[in-house]
């Protein structure tokens, strides 16, 4: 079983050499295939782009936490996503 999964689809070979125990994915939606939270800690566009409908059905738990500050909250918390993000406040209700 594997404990984490990423996928860069720029930077994908250097990785995989220095850290030969993570998994890799091919896509986005490989990577969060039975997920049970996702970190989102780049900046590239397409990433910002992905529509989260679609993806949340492929994870075990609804979380993401953005990294890099750059997604939109209301996407994905409209999208039934439990979001955080650097620099934004946990959403009223939730504890720390």
């Amino acid at each position: 079983m594997r404990h984490f999964t990423v996928y860069d689809p720029e930077a994908m070979g250097s990785p995989r050499k220095a850290h030969p125990l993570l998994g890799y994915a091919v896509s986005p939606e490989e990577a969060l295939q039975r997920a049970a939270l996702m970190l989102h800690l780049t900046e590239w566009p397409r990433f910002r782009e992905l529509d989260p409908g679609p993806l949340v059905s492929l994870v075990s738990r609804p979380r993401i936490v953005d990294g890099r500050g750059v997604l939109g909250a209301d996407r994905w918390t409209a999208a039934g996503r439990q979001f955080r993000a650097r620099g934004r406040p946990a959403p009223a209700g939730e504890g720390k």
